[in-house]
């Protein structure tokens, strides 16, 4: 018996400007386009416009940092025997002509699929040893430090250092007012071109913090290798010290330890994320000598440093 077979093709592509190409992008979006044709019925409205956001997002970076879209904002890191301000996080923000207010997260991955990530940090630093200068200049006991979010494929690009060096000479900050803050990230002290930048600068005196420290199941093995000076300690162990009596006490046995640990080894730990005046006050019982949060501050505009 005759059999008819038919064939049907589906082609999709995506577009990127030549110059930023991101191969593993570019086959998302294309799978991306070929589903939508394939069955527009199930794509509502919202799902096309989140992905035509993201590429509006990705080819508009460049131009935004130009035109001084992007700005800092500051969390405050408190010292907890006296809740002074002892420093500050700078925290990116852009202030996009149409769409708002944007955080980090509606970015950061663009920046690093096109390239940005470096010019990105350069203006981070630049801002935040600035303002940072200013406020030492108009303040005594403590002298506040920042802390700057790196990524670590930008710790390892080859300009790196001379930017960090000629940042502190061009604002005149003291290299132990700069602290730079990465993600836990087990490749980190595996990759030896990293553990020496992050030794480089750590022989200027720049501060070296590692973030959500405890999250992932690499932290220990940082610190033989790392020049870590402060670790913070990741939300999910602040947060269960107002959970039920079980969690609580687990928690409390963890968060202990690590600040035992991080004092046996000369390097202070700082509690994230602390919303709540208990959470506060166990860290303070633990010996947790810094914190930010919720609790003590939100992100502040620069202005509010300068009062």
């Amino acid at each position: 018996m005759d059999r008819c077979c038919q064939r049907a093709t589906a082609f999709a592509c995506a577009l990127r400007p030549t110059k930023l190409i991101d191969y593993e992008e570019m086959f998302r979006g294309a799978m991306q386009a070929r589903a939508m044709v394939a069955n527009p019925d199930q794509w509502a409205d919202s799902d096309r416009d989140q992905v035509n956001t993201r590429h509006y997002l990705s080819t508009s970076m460049r131009v935004a940092l130009d035109r001084g879209e992007f700005f800092l904002v500051y969390q405050p890191i408190i010292r907890l025997a006296d809740n002074r301000i002892i420093g500050a996080e700078a925290l990116l923000r852009w202030e996009h002509p149409t769409l708002g207010t944007l955080l980090p997260g509606r970015f950061i991955d663009r920046a690093e699929n096109n390239g940005l990530m470096v010019p990105l940090t350069a203006f981070v630093l630049e801002q935040a040893c600035r303002h940072v200068r200013s406020w030492r200049d108009h303040s005594t006991d403590p002298q506040p430090f920042v802390s700057v979010n790196v990524s670590a494929s930008t710790i390892c690009d080859p300009g790196f250092l001379v930017l960090v060096e000629g940042v502190l000479g061009e604002t005149g900050l003291p290299a132990h007012a700069l602290q730079l803050e990465l993600a836990e990230d087990a490749r980190l002290s595996r990759d030896e071109k990293a553990v020496t930048r992050l030794q480089e600068l750590s022989a200027l005196g720049v501060g070296i913090a590692i973030d959500d420290f405890g999250i992932g199941f690499s932290s220990l093995a940082y610190l033989p290798r790392l020049p870590v000076d402060v670790v913070k300690l990741g939300g999910k162990f602040i947060e269960c010290l107002d959970g039920d009596i079980q969690a609580r006490l687990a928690n409390e046995q963890i968060t202990r330890a690590m600040i035992d640990l991080g004092d046996k080894l000369g390097i202070t730990v700082t509690a994230k994320l602390v919303e709540s005046p208990s959470q506060a006050a166990r860290l303070r019982a633990f010996g947790c000598k810094a914190a930010q949060g919720w609790h003590f501050a939100k992100a502040l505009p620069v202005d509010f440093f300068r009062e």
